[in-house]
């Protein structure tokens, strides 16, 4: 990276992405919704949803479990970015497995970077 403002840049958006995943296990909800902007978008399973509200009260009845995310590829443009990172999603309940990636739209606002849009897209295993 040429530009060290950049690379400031790409360290907040890491923050943003480790401030999804832990406020969301710790069921956090309030902390969490403060992680979207206020047009925000979430795609899942089919469905959009907008706003920190609406994406908020979808999301907490989502079942719980803990998320561990890859190192995310992250291209800044300005004041907004892209961005993809893989996932396991391990349920509390029964250990489950889900895997998948983020594809990520982020937008700086005055107070710092937000998801401008999210989309899950999960890996499903050939069927035998």
């Amino acid at each position: 990276m040429k530009n060290p403002l950049i690379a400031l840049d790409v360290l907040a958006i890491q923050e943003l992405l480790a401030r999804y995943c832990v406020y969301l296990d710790q069921r956090d909800f309030e902390t969490w919704s403060t992680i979207w902007a206020p047009d925000g978008e979430m795609h899942a399973l089919g469905q959009v949803w907008t706003g920190p509200e609406e994406i908020t009260a979808h999301i907490s009845e989502s079942d719980h479990g803990l998320h561990m995310a890859g190192i995310p590829q992250i291209l800044v443009d300005g004041g907004r970015a892209t961005g993809l990172q893989n996932f396991i999603f391990v349920e509390a309940d029964g250990h489950g497995l889900r895997i998948g990636y983020y594809d990520d739209e982020y937008v700086r606002l005055d107070d710092g970077w937000h998801f401008a849009s999210r989309k899950i897209i999960f890996i499903k295993a050939p069927k035998p």
